[in-house]
């Protein structure tokens, strides 16, 4: 792998906050799972006390490895996924992709092909629906995190676009589809 910090010290005071930001693909995941211990890294790493951003999703073994490390972790979630109450639309989408009047399925985020599959085993649709997204509808990720919800079924190859972003996801199934 490439480096992801290199001679750099950095010492955040008592009441202090430091924000890793920067452009996807510029490493912030890595250089916290590296500061975690999640990969391989060399130097010396010591935490203190810790915000992370979770989304739905949660980030359970990042906090829960920074916390063995010595952190004091508070977690500040942006929303919650969860089934809807009424799954009605999820079932109808589920229902046009197995009757072939829908030929695409987007998704923005992991969870979301999670609990669309939750559904469609609720339904017992689950086998359909995935056979279906492996040979007559598309299933289209914003990026492979969401893309890896798939993993456990071979058969289903997301389309993702290069640059993990919602407008490169629609050229991209515009490309698939002929008309980008």
């Amino acid at each position: 792998g490439r480096p992801v910090l290199a001679d750099a010290g950095l010492t955040v005071g008592p009441g202090e906050f430091v924000a890793v930001i920067g452009p996807n693909g510029a490493g912030k995941t890595t250089l916290l799972r590296a500061v975690a211990g999640l990969i391989g890294a060399s130097g010396e790493i010591a935490i203190g006390p810790v915000g992370v951003q979770v989304d739905g999703a949660g980030a359970a073994s990042l906090c829960d490895r920074l916390e063995e490390l010595g952190g004091v972790v508070t977690t500040v979630p942006l929303y919650k996924w969860s089934l809807p109450s009424d799954p009605s639309a999820a079932e109808a989408l589920i229902g046009g992709v197995l009757d072939g009047e829908i030929q695409a399925v987007t998704f923005t985020a992991k969870p979301a092909v999670e609990n669309l599959l939750e559904i469609a085993e609720r339904m017992g649709s689950e086998r359909e629906l995935v056979e279906a997204l492996t040979n007559s509808a598309v299933a289209a990720c914003v990026g492979p995190v969401c893309a890896s919800a798939f993993d456990e079924f071979d058969s289903i190859v997301p389309l993702v676009p290069e640059q993990h972003r919602l407008g490169a996801m629609v050229k991209r199934l515009g490309d698939h589809f002929g008309s980008g």
